[in-house]
């Protein structure tokens, strides 16, 4: 039995894109809270029509790529030298490889980011209690509630938003 790794969780799209450029598996998951809709002054149906990202949320497997962890790390500590005003890195390239590199990653981020809005958001509503998984649904889907929040996604089933109290 293999070890497998819980993902690396984060809310930072630079590195989310990084990976996925690497071709590092991502999870991508758009979430609006009460409290992000309520600001807004809008629901979460309106929110979605209007294409709003909400609060992104990322997970990276690091499993099965040897490289990951080296590549998460320099870009942390390359991000970490930025934000702090350290001296500009110097970096010996190529500048063609630079331009061709940079190109590659400005476009996957776009790629990224239109991507995002393909998602169906999930609704993240407040929950108190043990964690608790309901039964699987006819289309083998099912819900965990976790102390603290449950996500719906927004296009659940009247089942599932029955079940959850939500109708």
């Amino acid at each position: 039995m293999s070890k497998q790794l819980l993902p690396k969780t984060t809310r930072d799209t630079s590195l989310a894109v990084l990976c996925f450029l690497f071709r590092i598996p991502v999870n991508r998951r758009r979430i609006y809270t009460e409290d992000f809709l309520k600001n807004l002054g809008i629901n979460a149906s309106q929110a979605y029509k209007a294409r709003t990202l909400g609060q992104l949320e990322y997970g990276i497997h690091k499993d099965g790529n040897s490289d990951a962890s080296k590549i998460i790390a320099a870009y942390e500590d390359e991000k970490a030298k930025i934000e702090s005003g350290e001296a500009e890195a110097e970096i010996d390239i190529d500048p063609e490889k630079a331009a061709r590199f940079a190109a590659r990653i400005l476009v996957a981020r776009k790629n990224f980011m239109n991507d995002l809005f393909k998602l169906v958001p999930f609704l993240r509503i407040r929950h108190s209690g043990s964690a608790q998984k309901s039964p699987t649904n006819a289309d083998g889907s099912y819900t965990m509630k976790i102390p603290g929040f449950v996500d719906v996604r927004l296009d659940a089933d009247a089942e599932t938003k029955k079940h959850l109290g939500l109708l």
